[in-house]
């Protein structure tokens, strides 16, 4: 039996962009969908999306934020 990958389609990209926008949350896109973004069409199928918000809207908005992900302290960028 095949596993079929998850897919992260262009409207669901929209709809979780609208839902930033609509609670007036700053986000940056990054990873393949940022790159897609930037050339303005789908470039291959994405099975998610990467986005990066400041540190304290995670507290904020009760994300969890998985060890493995470190905090990048201002002072070093």
């Amino acid at each position: 039996m095949q596993k079929t990958k998850p897919e992260m389609t262009a409207s669901d990209v929209v709809e979780i962009i609208q839902l930033f926008n609509q609670h007036q949350i700053n986000f940056y896109l990054d990873g393949g969908w940022g790159v897609d973004a930037l050339l303005g069409e789908q470039t291959r199928p994405h099975a998610d999306l990467d986005i990066a918000v400041q540190h304290n809207l995670c507290r904020r908005f009760g994300l969890q934020i998985p060890a493995e992900h470190a905090e990048i302290p201002p002072s070093s960028i």
